[in-house]
């Protein structure tokens, strides 16, 4: 009986070392996906601000081409954008004189 007791408590304690490294693989595991997530992230924000950078430029070159070339659509987004920056340059002109 005590040594079916012994080999119980042998294998129970294998067990529990076998469920402690698995653990822990998992926890280096996670540690290593949250890293990689928060690499991710910081690569998915810089992304974001050169897309926003680009689409800023694409407006800009569609304005200046607007501006030189004679097609009412492009005109049209010159002057559209020409009068949105007046506007803005107006009230800042009301907040700094008001």
């Amino acid at each position: 009986m005590a040594n079916k007791n012994e080999d119980v408590r042998v294998n129970l304690s294998q067990r529990i070392q076998t469920l402690l490294e698995q653990f822990n693989a998992l926890k280096h595991e996670n540690a290593e996906l949250q890293k990689e997530l928060e690499w991710r992230r910081k690569e998915m924000a810089q992304q974001s601000e050169k897309l926003v950078a680009l689409q800023k430029e694409a407006d800009r070159l569609r304005c200046l081409y607007g501006m030189l070339d004679d097609k009412s659509e492009e005109k049209a987004f010159a002057r559209q954008k020409i009068g949105k920056m007046v506007r803005e340059i107006d009230k800042c002109l009301q907040l700094l004189l008001g």
